[in-house]
Formats: C-alpha cells, structure tokens, sequence
C-alpha cells in the first residue's frame, strides 16, 4: 500500500469517528453521560477488533467472508452497474443477499479504499451505531437514560455483539439493521407519518436485502401494528397498505424465501397435517434451546462457554418478564409488547425450522438486551426493596 492509500485510509477513518462522534454530541444535550458511554463504546470495539486480528486472523475472511469480501471489492469498482435486489453485477451471480456488501462497496468506491482494514473499520463504526440503537431502544421501553447508558455498555461487551466485529460477515450490519427497524416501528407506534413511513419501507427492504430470512420480522411487525397501535383501525389498515407497497420492490428476495420454505414443504403447511405439524412442534421443543444458545457447543464452538452465562440471564430475564410484563413496563407496555413478540414469534419459527445455528439468531440480541436490561432493573429494585424492609423490621 502506497502513501495514497495510507492517506485514503486515515482520512475514510477520520471521516467514520467524526460522523459517530457527531452523532453522540447531537445527543449529549439530553444526557452528559451518553459522551462518556459512546466514546467506551468506541474503544471496546477498537479493542476487541485489534485482539481479533491478533488472535484469530484466520477467521476475519474464513468462508463466507472471504465471499463477502471479494463482492464488496467488485462492487467498488462500478457501483452502479450492480443490482442489489437481484444480486447481479458485471460477470458475478453467486448472491441474492448484496445487501451489506452493496453498501460497504459504495462506501469502499467514495474513499477509494478497498482492503481489509477498510471493511473492519466499517465493522466498527456500524457496531458503535447498534450500541446507539441500544440505548434508544432501551430509553423508549424503560423511561430511564441511565437504565439505557448501562445498555448501551453491556451491548459493546456483550458476545454475541462483539463477536461479529472482528469478522466481515452480515451479522455485524444486521445487528444494526433489526433494532433500527424497530426503531422506526416504534416511532410510527407513536405518530405515523409518510417520512416515518418511507422510513421503515427502505429499512425493511435493505434488511431483506441483507438478509433474506428476516423478511419475516416485517409481516409480524405489521400485525402487531395492527392490533397494538394507537390509531383508529382504518387508519392503520391504510398505514400497513402504504408499507407493503414499498416493499414489493423486494419481490425476489420474497421469491427466494419462499422457494426456501413454504415451497419445499407448502402442500403439507396447507394441508394441515397433523402428523407434519406434530413433528414440527417436536422439532420446535427440542431445538429451543439449541436457538437459544443454552447448549455452549452447539453452533459456535468452545467459544460458547463465554457466551453461556450472558444468555442464561438474558433469557432468565426474560422469562420472569414475561409473568410481570406490565409490572415491568407500567405505561410502556405496548412499546414492550411491540419488541417482544415478533422477536419471539421468530425464536419459535426458527426452532422449528432447525434453524440452529447462531447466525440466524444473533440478529433479535439487540432488541432482547433492552427488554432483559429493564427488567434486570425491575427485579433488582423490587428484591432490594423486601431486602430492605425485612433489615428495618427485623429485631435489634
């Protein structure tokens, strides 16, 4: 690498840390402590990516990152000779899922940079900004900046949205893209409007772009619109027709899934089987925990011992909430509900489907973590709180 790509790549760097750095000083108005956080955050990363490239470099283009890799370099070439919703450009076939690498290629062609470095500075940048997404999310369910400062540092230590940093994989965009798109849900919960509409259309076309499977977090997002929202039914009928018809642009990817699943195996969904629907509940059951992360080796090797007590009590967390969820959430229980459920819906769905493997997974953790954060709260107010009144009534 020459002098010129030594400069392209401090300044594609400099550009990336002010851009994030902007982003908290827009909000440090609303919370002092929120600068302290973001700029932890951004070292842990860092960090973490350094010791990754130190310890594991074998990992950073293993497989199918090596695949992702060469696309974001062909896609930085000519950008736009290249169709993301098809995954086709000049002489490349091999993908229907561009979505990531379509956007690390742009950003690889306006810098022109194209190395390794470049595409985990971006790993980076996008992991501090799901962070970000952390503490809004915990904010609007828990009415605390302090709850969601607390978030927004266990989701830069937290495994499994560390992990992804180090590696170029979709994982480390979608785990930015699922909280966003919920986000923007939540915002349109609150006041739908067309630019909050155009919003969650392009986000949920990118995330299917991405990828494919978590097409499916936007019909349940949907329907829980449908039932959950605020406005009148007629209102929200219109709401969800405005944004389906944005999101038929991504017409190949629902071709894709469909050929995937329902195709494979759509006579015996409609059919109704019971033998079939007995075995899928089966199935369900028995891989939960396997989705869940609650087996350590299943899916993600040795590694999983660390990863192990973090799930136990998230999902411990969430299991409790799930009996007090309005003593939880007290005025935000809808919000709540909006985030829980088709997360949940979507553990199920992927259980049944063997989808064991932690890639499908990990995309739901940053909107779990706001939910178990909360409630993590909740429980140890109330705890100490009987703590306390038992010391004050006991003798002496």
């Amino acid at each position: 690498m020459g002098l010129g790509g030594w400069l392209s790549h401090v300044v594609f760097a400099t550009v990336l840390t002010l851009a994030y750095l902007g982003a908290l000083t827009r909000l440090r108005r609303q919370d002092e402590r929120l600068l302290r956080a973001g700029l932890v955050v951004l070292a842990a990363k860092v960090l973490f990516v350094l010791a990754f490239v130190l310890i594991w470099p074998d990992r950073i283009v293993h497989k199918d990152a090596g695949r992702y890799f060469h696309e974001m370099q062909l896609i930085a070439q000519y950008p736009w000779l290249w169709n993301p919703l098809t995954g086709h450009g000049p002489g490349y076939h091999a993908s229907a899922k561009l979505g990531m690498s379509y956007v690390y290629g742009w950003l690889f062609w306006l810098f022109h940079v194209r190395s390794i470095a470049a595409a985990l500075m971006l790993n980076v940048f996008f992991a501090c900004l799901t962070s970000l997404a952390v503490y809004h999310l915990t904010h609007r369910i828990g009415e605390s900046r302090k709850l969601a400062v607390s978030a927004m540092l266990l989701s830069a230590i937290y495994p499994e949205t560390l992990y992804w940093s180090g590696r170029i994989l979709r994982e480390n965009f979608t785990l930015l893209l699922v909280p966003c798109l919920f986000l923007s849900m939540l915002a349109l919960f609150e006041k739908p409007t067309v630019r909050r509409s155009v919003a969650f259309a392009l986000l949920s076309v990118t995330v299917v772009a991405t990828r494919v499977q978590l097409i499916l977090f936007v019909p349940l997002i949907l329907l829980m619109f449908l039932f959950v929202g605020r406005q009148r039914a007629w209102k929200k009928a219109c709401y969800v027709l405005a944004f389906l018809a944005p999101i038929c642009l991504a017409a190949p990817f629902v071709g894709y899934l469909l050929d995937q699943t329902v195709c494979n195996q759509g006579g015996q969904y409609l059919a109704c089987d019971p033998s079939f629907w007995s075995g899928k509940l089966l199935a369900g059951i028995m891989n939960l925990p396997l989705v869940l992360s609650l087996v350590p080796k299943m899916g993600h090797g040795p590694e999983g011992y660390l990863m192990l007590p973090f799930t136990v009590w998230l999902f411990a967390m969430l299991a409790m909430m799930v009996f007090r969820f309005k003593a939880v959430f007290r005025r935000r229980t809808r919000e709540a509900l909006l985030l829980f459920v088709p997360c949940a819906i979507y553990l199920w769905m992927l259980a049944m489907q063997d989808a064991i493997n932690i890639r499908y997974r990990v995309s739901v953790m940053p909107v779990l973590l706001p939910l178990g954060v909360v409630s993590c709260s909740h429980f140890w107010g109330q705890w100490k709180a009987r703590w306390m009144t038992r010391r004050r009534s006991s003798p002496g």
